[in-house]
């Protein structure tokens, strides 16, 4: 295929995709690879199209050929560690993602991607690993020991939930890290160290509505009489009320 002709058809290929006409534009990149078999470029516009056409297994197939041609390429990467989450190969995604962070520790799709996986799979042990791991790697990226604490809150483990917080915070404050710190405190009963760590979020992002739920919560707890006295004041009031009576 001639320069002319070549960009003419990837034309025509790209319109049929916006058209939603997915078959003529499969055989339209299909024409062009067979053209020029080493170009990565097409082999990424034809998986999208076999995506886009619900031909999963043929898209994953060309995602393949394609990170083989440019395995530097973290977008097509991206992409194919996705179908393949959502096509549920869980075990092959994970590699696929594993694969990214090895070239970028802090890729936030990967990160997301692994511990999406993690959970669905209801591995929380494996995901701790994970992210104690990424911690490792990156140890001044506040991020991890903030997702690490997230991980140790819902597994009830609340001592190393704090640390992982604190760590958080030590590297860079954040609403909210502070916030979560705060939320532990409080499931600890630190009742006053909970309101700093919570003071200190709604210093940072005011509009943050957990954050003035939970001081709500204090405050109201703060104030609320002891069950005692509670009580005592209300057989006082029904005494005087009685005397009331009895006087009239």
């Amino acid at each position: 295929i001639d320069p002319t002709h070549n960009a003419a058809r990837r034309q025509q290929a790209d319109i049929y995709i916006i058209r939603g006409e997915f078959k003529k534009a499969i055989n339209e990149y299909q024409i062009l690879h067979e053209a020029s078999p080493n170009s990565p470029i097409l082999l990424y516009k034809l998986s999208r199209a076999y995506v886009k056409d619900k031909q999963f297994d043929k898209a994953l197939e060309v995602y393949r050929q394609a990170i083989n041609l440019d395995d530097g390429n973290i977008e097509i990467q991206r992409e194919y560690a996705l179908l393949l989450r959502q096509r549920g190969h869980y075990h092959e995604a994970e590699t696929a993602y594993s694969a990214i962070l090895e070239k970028q520790p802090d890729d936030e799709g990967a990160l997301n991607g692994i511990i999406f996986i993690y959970v669905k799979q209801k591995n929380y042990e494996g995901l701790t690993s994970f992210l104690e791991k990424q911690q490792g790697r990156d140890a001044n990226n506040p991020d991890h020991p903030y997702r690490l604490g997230l991980i140790y809150e819902y597994r009830r483990m609340f001592q190393e939930a704090l640390d992982a917080y604190k760590r958080s915070l030590d590297l860079k404050s954040s609403a909210k890290a502070y916030r979560a710190l705060g939320r532990v405190l409080l499931k600890a009963g630190k009742k006053a160290e909970a309101k700093t760590a919570l003071e200190s979020a709604r210093q940072i992002d005011p509009k943050a509505p957990e954050v003035r739920s939970l001081l709500m919560q204090l405050k109201a707890e703060a104030g609320a009489k002891p069950k005692k006295t509670q009580d005592k004041n209300i057989k006082i009031q029904e005494k005087e009320g009685q005397n009331k009576k009895i006087y009239n």
